[in-house]
């Protein structure tokens, strides 16, 4: 199965951290057990929104607690499309991971293997595994719902792709009454204890880590599909695209068909 590679298992124990407000001894104490249920991989501690990551001006400096929502509160309605491109800066992405001594090596086997310098791409877009599976996840017309904090420099559009292109969490919308915006559910496993948290409930610094735990997923997903030389690892992960699509495809009939219905009832009144 694709989760037992050590990355997907790394990525799973990143998720579990940011998502489980670790702020205690005894919530320590409880993720410490998640980290042995997650085969006992080492995670880091959670960082300050990175460089490539442009979600508040410099001169913000807002307590960490005033970035997150409640779990029961909605934050405010985007729409997902019209947020393509913002926010999320590629080349300094590959730069962080470039001069970071645990994740170098991801450069250097993208390159030996995909054929492909990432220090020399300027957008994801441009990537295979963007046009070969992400771009394949349709956004066009879905409203969700985004921490009230954030700017317009923030591209929920990519963070949506990543998301529900992740072999390693799983996903849900979920819908509010009276609203044509879907609460985006993100669901992490581990064991016998399972974590959701809502994207609008999110802190700052657990938005940024989403995209440099699922984008470094990806990359590591397409270089394990290029050096496998008997393609049985391409098969696998093929195989698992199409059903991370397939469930995306339910989901997203689903959202429409709640906004259909929210028209028709506007329609009525």
């Amino acid at each position: 199965m694709i989760n037992k590679h050590p990355f997907a298992v790394a990525m799973l124990v990143h998720l579990l951290k940011d998502l489980f407000d670790v702020q205690t001894p005894q919530d320590l104490e409880e993720f410490e057990r998640l980290e042995e249920l997650s085969l006992g991989v080492e995670s880091e501690e959670p960082v300050n929104n990175p460089s490539f990551f442009s979600m508040q001006s410099d001169d913000e400096d807002d307590d960490v607690e005033d970035n997150a929502q409640d779990d029961n509160t909605p934050g405010i309605a985007v729409e997902v499309a019209q947020t393509r491109g913002k926010g999320f800066d590629f080349k300094r992405f590959i730069e962080s991971l470039d001069n970071n001594d645990d994740k170098h090596e991801i450069i250097e086997k993208y390159k030996k293997h995909v054929g492909i310098d990432l220090r020399r791409v300027e957008r994801i877009e441009d990537l295979p595994l963007y046009k070969d599976y992400l771009a394949h996840f349709d956004t066009k017309g879905i409203k969700l719902f985004a921490p009230e904090y954030l700017d317009d420099g923030f591209d929920l559009d990519l963070l949506l792709r990543v998301v529900v292109g992740s072999f390693s969490s799983g996903w849900a919308f979920e819908f509010v009454d009276g609203s044509d915006a879907a609460r985006l559910l993100i669901k992490v496993s581990a064991g016998d204890r399972h974590i959701d948290k809502y994207l609008d409930a999110l802190w700052g610094f657990q938005i940024a880590r989403r995209y440099e735990i699922y984008i470094e997923e990806q990359l590591e997903l397409e270089v394990l599909m290029f050096e496998d030389e008997n393609g049985k690892e391409e098969e696998i992960i093929e195989s698992q695209r199409h059903r991370q699509l397939e469930k995306y495809d339910e989901q997203l009939a689903r959202y429409r068909k709640h906004t259909m219905l929210l028209a028709l009832q506007g329609d009525e009144s």
